[in-house]
């Protein structure tokens, strides 16, 4: 698991889209799993948890934030 998701993080990094990266479409058609990673253990079905939400929405901010700041 470790390197599968030390893979996932290094294609990430390279601009690329790791195979077994899933959109995270709630947030936007751009996000991936690999900026947040946290274990479901939600009592009311599949859905996300609200706080994780909002920090994935946090740093998916940051990232266009740092994206827009060094094609400046």
């Amino acid at each position: 698991m470790r390197k599968s998701i030390g893979a996932a993080l290094y294609d990430a990094q390279k601009g690329e889209k790791a195979p077994t990266a899933k959109p995270f479409r709630s947030i936007g058609s751009r996000v991936f799993d690999v900026l947040h990673a946290f274990q479901k253990k939600s009592k009311h079905g599949i859905k996300t948890p609200r706080q994780d939400l909002e920090v994935i929405e946090k740093r998916y901010r940051q990232a266009l934030k740092m994206k827009m700041e060094k094609e400046s």
